[in-house]
């Protein structure tokens, strides 16, 4: 009886300290997520682990896919791969990875941050921001909200899924956001507004975040086309009065939609290997 208690109460220790690792691996993701990039001593900061302690966090989570250094100096940042802790992300994850390194040069070129989106249910995701690698990072808060969700009708990268997706899909979109009660989806009743924002988008292929007298960060998106749809949306940001929404669009359009054009390349071929592989019926 003794013996059984003293394994009883060796197993109870080994469940207390796996729980105890669980919850720190979550902490220091959670922190990632909160903080976008950072270093171990921000990370310290943040969850107030002994930095030993994160150092080998982060050895394992990186091992495992979750975590990448992006470089010695700027630290660490949680992976795409975090998506599959989340049900119905697999697409948008492959999206991130095939369009991650093309961000990263478009930043490292032009300087600016650019951020994808993907659009779930009623409503448009962040899912990659190059703002950590940008100069001229205006919105210090973006990679915070990066799993935010954000209105369809009122955003920029919302307008534009809405204008290229295919007309069977927006209808549902439509629909969904009739039925919901948020203010952001009021303009889903307004009939004239709907028309001319769709007229808008597709004659000129992007769409234009309308700016706001308290906005300091505005911006514009572009389609990543994927077969008759839309798989996600790339839109540049900038500061409101470093330049004119014509100078943006004028000055960085063609090297979006040239980003957003190879983005797609990569997804249309891996769709043709993938159904040449299927089995004949």
């Amino acid at each position: 009886m003794v013996q059984d208690g003293r394994m009883a109460q060796t197993q109870n220790m080994k469940d207390s300290d796996s729980v105890r690792s669980a919850m720190r691996v979550l902490r220091v993701l959670e922190a990632l997520n909160a903080i976008g990039t950072a270093s171990v001593t921000q990370l310290h900061a943040r969850t107030e682990l002994p930095m030993s302690t994160i150092v080998r966090l982060l050895h394992t989570l990186i091992e495992t896919g979750y975590v990448r250094q992006v470089s010695r100096t700027a630290g660490y940042a949680a992976t795409e791969q975090v998506l599959r802790l989340s049900d119905g992300f697999q697409h948008a994850e492959r999206v991130v990875a095939v369009a991650r390194g093309h961000m990263d040069v478009f930043t490292a070129t032009h300087k600016w941050p650019l951020n994808l989106q993907v659009y779930d249910r009623g409503a448009m995701c962040p899912r990659y921001f190059t703002g950590s690698q940008s100069p001229l990072n205006g919105d210090q808060h973006a990679a915070a909200t990066r799993f935010r969700r954000h209105p369809v009708l009122t955003t920029a990268h919302g307008q534009v899924y809405l204008g290229f997706c295919t007309e069977t899909e927006r209808a549902l979109i439509l629909a969904m956001l009739r039925k919901s009660k948020r203010s952001g989806n009021a303009l889903a009743h307004d009939a004239q507004f709907l028309a001319g924002m769709l007229v808008d988008v597709q004659s000129h292929g992007y769409a234009i975040r309308a700016a706001r007298s308290e906005d300091r960060v505005v911006g514009f998106a572009v389609p990543i086309r994927h077969g008759s749809g839309v798989a996600a949306t790339v839109g540049l940001r900038y500061y409101g009065v470093s330049m004119e929404p014509e100078e943006a669009v004028r000055g960085y359009l063609p090297a979006l939609q040239e980003l957003a054009a190879a983005v797609a390349s990569v997804l249309a071929s891996e769709a043709a290997l993938s159904g040449s592989m299927q089995l004949p019926a």
